[in-house]
């Protein structure tokens, strides 16, 4: 007898002969539902320890013995090893004697072997802590797998598939060992041991695979699989318990591979199988994380690794398997998944497809560029994601043979040319991934990918049409500059380029188009860093696309992160290509707003790129070799050129009050005042100066004294107020000289006029630092009245007046000399405060007088720039006398209403804006002919003639009424957009800061005034109606609709509501006045029904009047909604007497100290429902004027009215007049209340309703947009089933199918993506339990 049989012989003797496996199985039940019983009687919170109540299988007295004797441990032992040496390589693989059941059931009968096996295998779950449970379960569970590698184990029926899954329970153990509970009461030795044997078994498990089929029983097959599965996602979600559990983690992969064996079923339905068993652990890291350090493991630790390596044995059936897996995951990813899940999944596609293509020459490349085009957007998406990480992957098609079937053309090609179309699409979310994959591609991808990019952008010779570059000033001397690069000549080293080029020469374009016009602000932000990468590869996309255009629109970015990164980027260029001017000039004009930013963090952001870019590149003239050298005094000059002056100060203030600035950097800068960027020089020093001490601050007067050259006359005048700043750090014999010197060019003639007014004040300057410290010498204080009597003063006075007066005879000859006298002249005779020589005052008038009779063509330059001294002297010899100033402004009129030169205009609205200080009554005479500038042809003339005003009005100089108010409101619809932006932002600072009301006013009196309307006497904000309007007549129309609805946006609802009482002053005159017969009146009722209909269509909808009333009942003094506006007023206002309806109950008049009655919206929409009756009335007295204009607008109010007011209009008598509005009304409110509601959803095309002081009024809205606008706002749309937030689930498959192609069929032919051939249907299903 064999080793074998002796010892089933031996392990028999410990069998009970009189039990089947049934019985035991009944046993393991009933206690089963005894501590089912007991957990619902106990609390929830009972420790594990007491719910392992004693087992009746423990009772059993065949069981008891195995429990006590150590004989059927150790005979149990010896069994496995001499099954295993028996199956060993070494030796035959069985005895046809003895190695068979038919010799061992004779001496381990088949019943009681299995029922002692069935018992003893379930001894580990009932207590897990016993160590004595855990080795017989683990040793018998061993021994019985090994048996069924003996032939003849199914024939006998020892191989059963219910005892294989009670064994296989023994797997539990692995997890509850690590519980803590358990953990706590078990030895640490004693978990070794079990994590040993475990190890043992698996090796054991190998030899089971290889020996019993199991493609007769795929359920069983399927369990064991499970339970292998589950280890992986126990360490995957637990991470390693110790250096065995990784052991046995690697060993799963070994048995997996048994698996895939033909005798245990067809190796592609197993792989696929096993894809689905652990296609959840694809949302795990590669590896498991360790709590106890790192542990040598072999190269499969995900079973991506292990599917990978199976690429080798089998080709063909891991291409349709991975495949497979692609597909599903890009069409119908788990339901379940997280965002996080699926992007996770993707990388693990990637990586399949990398394998796939290095190993077999296969890619999903072609069922990307389909997929990429399917309708639903969520499939699009994760297409577009895919191609991002394959992009990510070196991968060549490894093969030595049959290189003919390898295309030479790189798949990254393929998938590049795919993003680039994707930059068109029109879902938002696949327009950000695209551009976000091809950034990545640039930045992170593989080498290949890399070089056909770089390549392919270097390359292009783009030519793009209609590019405007800023004007670039001319090279200075010794200047290093950026300039515009040739194109390179192609070289490209892949296979293929000709299918991108197209793609490349658009790419720009569609940057441009699709992201920086896009509404999105996250897609603007994408597109902008795009572009940084793009212009970095190839610097001629500055020059030959629109890139400065574009560029420079993001300055009015609403948008602080996208302000933030437009800033971050025109830096990174910037410092790419140093001086480079294009890109300077668009920085520039982004830097400047940022200074102002609302956001302190971009504000910070701004103030470091100026640092870096002017201030650490400032460097001597000997010392500047390279181009960012010269870079800070181009960004300067840029700087003033583009931007207002204050943004460039602002910089160098901050800078100081940052410590940017320190005595070197002062030095360099005034070591180029003497050089080309002298100008630049001594415009920073002016910002500086008296801030930050010089150290050698007298050097500074000699430069302006000795100063000859480099734009002279700029730089002296800029070099004056230097000189006035930091006045204190000059020591008084450099005062002296420069007093001296500044002194004897004045009396001498020879100072050039546009300086002298900047001279005299450095004079007073120098003088008054004399009295100052001659003050605190004598330690007196002295009479600022004796400042009027300084004696140099005076006889420099009596000078220049000498001089004049002698220079009379001979002007123009010597018109040079003359003229600096003569603006000296009047410097002094400011300072002097003595009335000018009339013989003077005379001179300058008869001179404007001729030039103004002169001829337009005489009037060249010599003679227009002589014609704005004598004005500008006029005005400043006129300041102290009213008598002068009165000539001088009747002969100011005389040339406005002559000369509309720009020049000319302007120096006069300068001169007038002073002298409406003192003078106010005399300037407010010629006020009408300025007025009319506003309405000039130039804009220049347009833009000064309201800063002129806009300044008096603010200050109180001028009040803001009649043709002034009139004229400043037409500049809101200026054509220059400056110009309106200027005047809206006005109006709002007038509005907040001196009568809030005064919309409220103008928008009861504007439709008189506009049109023409004379017969009208309830005027406030304008004197009288005689006034011209530039806003008469149908051409018009739309203009006055634009400034109405502007007047609206500044009211709140109530006064709104409100309005509704002209109806009864326009009845009145409807019926009595023949003048709203004409064209005027006819005018006038189109632009109040106008009013009207937007009054309807900007408030909110109200409850009806009854249910107000209602409202009232039960509370008749409630403070909701109040109005600032008095009902009483508003209706004085408008001329309307006061209806017995809307008088307070109980109301005696308003005494002395009462506060005002407030009117609420219930008391507006009562004044509203009453004057309805007067709209039939005024419809009657025009039936006879055939207007359509006229009728539709009165169709359109009767709409209006009808939608936001339904119920009013219900019961508006006479019902024959409102009938066919309530009928147009009807239909769709019955349909609304039986239809279901649904979400509303903003039309993208309809834009927003245009806030209060609008600067784009042509802009955001128009006058088709309020007739036919107001019927879209309240439609209801259906949601897009491919909106940006839709979740991802919406588009998964359901759970219980974890890979599952989907079919759409909703997808046009060219559109639906074209799957594998051979699709495998999956019958089964899986989901761990972790």
């Amino acid at each position: 007898m064999s080793e074998l049989l002796g010892l089933f012989s031996k392990l028999s003797e410990f069998y009970d002969r009189n039990l089947l496996w049934e019985n035991i199985e009944e046993l393991y039940e009933n206690d089963a539902e005894k501590e089912q019983d007991k957990k619902n009687a106990d609390s929830d919170d009972v420790p594990l320890s007491k719910l392992s109540a004693k087992s009746s299988v423990q009772e059993l007295p065949f069981v008891r013995r195995a429990l006590n004797d150590s004989q059927v441990l150790s005979t149990l032992l010896e069994l496995s090893s001499a099954i295993r040496l028996l199956r060993g390589e070494t030796s035959a693989s069985y005895d046809n004697t003895y190695d068979c059941w038919d010799e061992v059931v004779k001496v381990s009968p088949r019943d009681s072997y299995l029922s002692f096996v069935y018992a003893l295998a379930g001894l580990a779950a009932v207590d897990p802590t016993s160590a004595t449970y855990t080795k017989l379960s683990i040793a018998v569970v061993n021994a019985y797998f090994l048996s069924l590698t003996i032939p003849g184990a199914k024939g006998f029926h020892i191989f059963e598939t219910e005892v294989i899954a009670h064994c296989l329970q023994v797997f539990g153990l692995i997890e509850r060992i690590q519980h803590p509970d358990v953990a706590r009461r078990m030895s640490k030795q004693q978990a070794i041991e079990i994590w040993v044997r475990f190890s043992t078994f698996c090796d054991d498990f190998k030899l089971l695979l290889r020996y019993v089929h199991f493609n007769d029983h795929k359920d069983t097959r399927n369990l064991l699989l499970k339970k292998l599965v589950d280890i992986l996602y126990m360490n995957h979600e637990r991470g390693y318990a110790n250096m065995y559990s990784a052991n046995l983690h690697a060993k799963c992969f070994e048995i997996f591979e048994e698996f895939i064996n033909a005798h245990n079923g067809e190796p592609e339905e197993t792989l696929m199988k096993l894809m689905n068993m652990t296609v959840f652990l694809h949302t795990y890291a590669p590896k498991p994380k360790s709590n106890y350090g790192s542990f040598s493991s072999n190269d499969c630790e995900h079973i991506s690794d292990w599917f990978i390596k199976c690429i080798s044995k089998y080709p063909r059936l891991l291409v349709k398997v991975l495949s497979f897996y692609i597909e599903c995951l890009v069409t119908n990813p788990i339901k379940s998944w997280k965002s996080e899940q699926t992007q996770r999944a993707l990388e693990y596609a990637a990586k399949y497809d990398a394998a796939l293509f290095t190993k077999c020459n296969e890619s999903s490349v072609e069922f990307l560029c389909e997929a990429i085009y399917a309708d639903e957007v969520m499939i699009r998406a994760r297409a577009v994601d895919l191609i991002s990480r394959i992009l990510q992957l070196e991968a060549h098609v490894d093969w030595q043979m049959f290189r003919h079937e390898v295309s030479d053309i790189p798949r990254e090609v393929y998938l590049i040319n795919e993003l680039i179309k994707s930059l068109q699409d029109c879902n938002n979310t696949i327009k950000l991934k695209a551009v976000q994959a091809l950034h990545v591609a640039l930045t992170k991808g593989s080498p290949t990918t890399v070089k056909i990019l770089s390549e392919g952008i270097r390359y292009t010779k783009y030519r793009d049409i209609g590019v405007e570059l800023p004007d670039e000033p001319r090279v200075r001397k010794n200047e290093i500059r950026y300039e515009k690069p040739t194109a390179l000549e192609p070289k490209y080293s892949f296979e293929g380029h000709g299918l991108l080029e197209l793609a490349f020469m658009h790419l720009p374009e569609y940057i441009y188009m699709f992201f920086f016009q896009s509404a999105q602000s996250f897609i603007r932000r994408a597109g902008i860093m795009f572009v940084e990468q793009l212009v970095k590869l190839n610097p001629l996309i500055i020059f030959n696309t629109n890139f400065v255009a574009e560029t420079t629109r993001l300055v009015d970015e609403p948008t602080a992160l996208v302000r933030k990164q437009t800033l971050l980027t025109i830096d990174s260029i910037l410092g790419c290509y140093p001086n480079c001017y294009p890109v300077v000039w668009v920085w520039c004009k982004i830097v400047a707003p940022m200074l102002h930013d609302g956001d302190p963090k971009n504000v910070e952001i701004a103030m470091d790129c100026f640092r870096s870019r002017v201030l650490a590149n400032l460097s001597g003239i000997d010392q500047s070799n390279k181009a960012e050298h010269f870079m800070p005094w181009v960004i300067i000059r840029t700087m003033l050129s583009t931007q207002p002056r204050l943004y460039l100060q602002t910089c160098f203030h901050t800078a100081l009050q940052q410590r940017m600035l320190n005595s070197e950097i002062l030095s360099v800068i005034e070591s180029h005042l003497l050089t080309s960027n002298s100008t630049e020089a001594w415009i920073v020093l002016n910002f500086v100066s008296g801030k930050i001490k010089s150290k050698e601050p007298d050097a500074l007067i000699h430069l302006f004294t000795s100063l000859k050259s480099w734009n002279k006359e700029q730089n002296m005048l800029i070099a004056l107020e230097v000189l006035s700043n930091c006045i204190q750090d000059f020591s008084h014999t450099a005062l002296n000289h420069a007093f001296n010197h500044i002194l004897t060019q004045i009396r001498e003639g020879q100072i050039i006029p546009v300086l002298i007014g900047k001279a005299f004040d450095l004079l007073i300057h120098i003088d008054n630092c004399s009295q100052s410290q001659a003050s605190k010498s004598k330690n007196n204080k002295s009479n600022p009245l004796e400042l009027c009597e300084k004696t140099w003063l005076l006889e420099l006075h009596e000078l220049l007046e000498y001089h004049v007066l002698s220079g009379i005879a001979d002007f123009p000859d010597n018109r040079a000399i003359f003229m600096s006298y003569l603006y000296s002249y009047s410097e002094v005779n400011l300072q002097t405060r003595l009335r000018p020589h009339h013989t003077i005052v005379s001179f300058v008038h008869k001179y404007m007088s001729v030039c103004l009779k002169l001829p337009e063509s005489e009037l060249d330059l010599e003679n227009e720039r002589l014609f704005n001294s004598m004005i500008l002297i006029a005005g400043r010899l006129s300041l102290r006398d009213a008598v002068t100033a009165s000539t001088s402004c009747m002969i100011y009129g005389s040339i406005l209403r002559t000369i509309d030169r720009p020049p000319i205009v302007n120096t006069i609205v300068v001169a007038l804006t002073d002298l409406c200080k003192k003078h106010t009554q005399i300037v407010e005479r010629i006020i009408v002919h300025v007025l009319a500038k506003l309405f000039s042809p130039y804009v220049v003339n347009r833009i000064e003639t309201f800063k002129c005003f806009e300044k008096l009005v603010l200050q109180d100089q001028l009040k803001l009424r009649g043709s002034l108010l009139l004229a400043l409101m037409a500049a809101i619809l200026d054509e220059n957009r400056e110009l309106a932006t200027r005047a809206c932002e006005f109006f709002a600072e007038f509005l907040s800061k001196k009568n809030s009301t005064l919309f409220q006013k103008c928008l009861i009196e504007c439709p008189f005034v506009f049109n023409e309307f004379k017969d009208f006497d309830g005027l406030d904000s304008f004197s009288d109606t005689g006034i011209k309007s530039p806003l008469k007549g149908e051409e018009k129309r739309k203009s006055r609709q634009l400034l109405y609805n502007h007047l609206m946006t500044s009211v709140d609802e109530v006064n709104l509501v409100l309005y509704f009482g002209q109806l009864k002053l326009i009845s009145e005159k409807s019926l009595r006045d023949a003048s709203m017969k004409t064209p005027e009146g006819i005018a006038l009722l189109k632009d109040v029904l106008f009013i009207l209909k937007r009054v309807c269509q900007l408030i909110k909808e109200q409850k009806s009047t009854t249910e107000n009333k209602d409202d009232e009942g039960e509370n008749d003094k409630t403070d909701d909604a109040t109005a600032e506006a008095n009902e009483a007023t508003a209706l004085e206002g408008l001329g309307v007497g006061k209806t017995p309806a809307t008088a307070p109950t109980g109301s005696t008049g308003r005494g002395r100290g009462r506060r005002r009655e407030v009117v609420t919206m219930p008391d507006a929409l009562n004044i509203l429902e009453k004057s309805l009756i007067f709209i039939p009335t005024i419809h009657k007295c025009f039936t006879a004027h055939s207007d359509d204009a006229l009728q539709k607008a009165f169709d359109d109010l009767g709409h209006a009215l009808a939608k936001r007011f339904p119920n009013l209009v219900q019961y508006a008598q006479p019902a024959g007049f409102w009938r066919k509005y309530r009928e147009k009304i009807a239909t769709p409110l019955k349909a609304k209340q039986k239809k279901n509601p649904k979400r509303k959803v903003r039309n993208p095309n309809t834009p927003d309703n245009p806030k209060a002081n609008s600067t784009k009024i042509g802009e955001s809205f128009t006058c088709d947009d309020v007739d036919d606008g107001a019927a879209d706002n309240d439609m209801d749309i259906d949601e897009d089933l491919e909106c940006d937030s839709a979740a991802e689930s919406e588009f998964c498959s359901d759970y219980d199918l974890p890979l599952a192609s989907k079919k759409y069929a909703g997808a046009s032919p060219q559109k639906r993506l074209r799957l594998s051939d051979s699709e495998i249907p999956m019958e089964y299903l899986f989901n761990p339990k972790i």
